[in-house]
């Protein structure tokens, strides 16, 4: 077996990546294009021999626990600080603006850099911790700023963002608790945006007086904005820019940007 993710050979009973941690069930290529060997002994240590997470014995040469895809590298190692991860690889950053796409996922301070029909990393883009099956798929869009211009004529922006607005398909990695926040806030906002018009409707017609109607119209502004507030938060990512080769996320956390990096680094 060989990881889709880095094209590192694997052991038939890995469950995660021994080199990039990815996770098996979803990274694996039974035909990739090239085959990278995995870290080697000196850079590990002897203490990557046992994970310290589930206990389970892994070869010295081993980056990642094949068992839970816990990192057997010292802190040191596993996390390199931010403002090394791209000097070993200069040629592997991504510049913002650029219709150049990367080719694979890495950051740049707090922007996340996907190219199109790319996997992220088997982490929770809200925390770094392993998520849970399934991961969320969502549909992001983006269109330039300077065509909110148009919200002068509501009608017209929604016409122009529809038109010209990109949009990329993306499994985000979500743990339980970070998936749980996401479907509240989205019942919320389906709530509040379904109900701001009947709700403020049946309260002015049962009180039946000019105060009450004046009440009910501002009732039904405030839930109509409430509902788009919970849904513009819902996504754990938010695009800031989307081209015909990449996206640019915000959003993610300082953990699994630096997960992120870790990656890139050990693969430059």
């Amino acid at each position: 077996m060989f990881c889709s993710n880095c094209a590192c050979e694997l052991p038939i009973i890995a469950k995660f990546c021994v080199r990039c941690g990815a996770r098996v069930e979803t990274s694996i290529s039974t035909a990739p294009a090239h085959v990278v060997p995995p870290v080697s002994a000196e850079l590990v240590g002897d203490m990557s021999a046992r994970c310290a997470k589930c206990g389970g014995h892994n070869p010295s040469d081993y980056s990642y626990c094949r068992s839970c895809g816990s990192s057997l590298m010292g802190p040191a190692a596993s996390v390199p600080p931010l403002h090394d991860a791209w000097s070993v690889n200069p040629k592997g950053a991504a510049f913002l603006g650029s219709e150049r796409a990367p080719s694979r996922v890495c950051a740049t301070g707090s922007i996340l850099v996907v190219p199109r029909d790319s996997t992220l990393p088997a982490r929770c883009v809200a925390c770094g911790n392993i998520p849970t099956e399934p991961w969320v798929k969502i549909t992001f869009s983006w269109h330039h700023p300077g065509y909110y211009c148009f919200l002068v004529s509501p009608i017209i922006y929604v016409v122009v963002a529809l038109i010209v607005r990109r949009r990329i398909k993306l499994s985000v990695p979500l743990c339980k608790a970070h998936k749980s926040i996401r479907t509240k806030r989205l019942w919320i906002a389906t709530i509040l945006l379904v109900g701001c018009i009947p709700l403020p409707t049946i309260f002015g017609v049962y009180v039946g007086n000019d105060a009450a109607e004046m009440v009910a119209l501002w009732l039904g502004v405030g839930m109509f904005i409430a509902g788009l507030f919970f849904l513009a938060f819902a996504p754990p990512l938010k695009p800031v820019r989307i081209s015909s080769g990449s996206a640019e996320f915000k959003g993610a956390s300082r953990e699994f940007l630096t997960f992120v990096e870790a990656i890139g680094q050990q693969t430059s």
